[in-house]
């Protein structure tokens, strides 16, 4: 009998030929997964960015008020990680990063129907808030899938 033949049910070797167990290539797709949701999250806080200057022409609000609109999420993002990212402890990491992405969602609707003043503040908050609860349970997540 070929030797998969005799592979302990569950690991990848029963399966495909490899001497990995299968929950090691979860946990390693696992691991990518979150690492590829973390970046997408963090690199769609920057979108808006360049439309600011524009806002700021067409509006005629000043320097300094691009400056409140770049606060609003920092603010954001250290509420989220102070009173939101160690709730994954408790309710799990997996799911608080599905939180922080879809906070994203009401984040970025708000931030392209209402691009006065109000509306980019309270886009960016409830952005930060997404991100620093995503970042909190993301970096515990990689984190423990690294070291295991």
């Amino acid at each position: 009998m070929p030797p998969a033949a005799h592979a302990p049910r569950g690991t990848a070797e029963a399966s495909h030929g490899s001497a990995r167990p299968a929950s090691r290539s979860r946990a390693a797709t696992g691991f990518w997964v979150i690492a590829a949701s973390f970046l997408t999250v963090m690199a769609s806080t920057t979108l808006q960015t360049p439309l600011y200057p524009l806002y700021q022409r067409q509006q005629g609000f000043a320097t300094f008020t691009i400056t409140v609109i770049f606060a609003a999420f920092a603010a954001g993002v250290v509420a989220g990680l102070w009173l939101i990212g160690h709730i994954s402890d408790t309710i799990g990491r997996r799911l608080m990063v599905l939180a922080g992405i879809l906070l994203q969602i009401p984040a970025a609707l708000i931030d392209i129907t209402w691009n006065a003043v109000p509306g980019l503040l309270i886009a960016r908050v409830i952005s930060g808030i997404g991100v620093g609860a995503m970042t909190a349970a993301a970096a515990a997540y990689l984190l423990a899938k690294a070291v295991s």
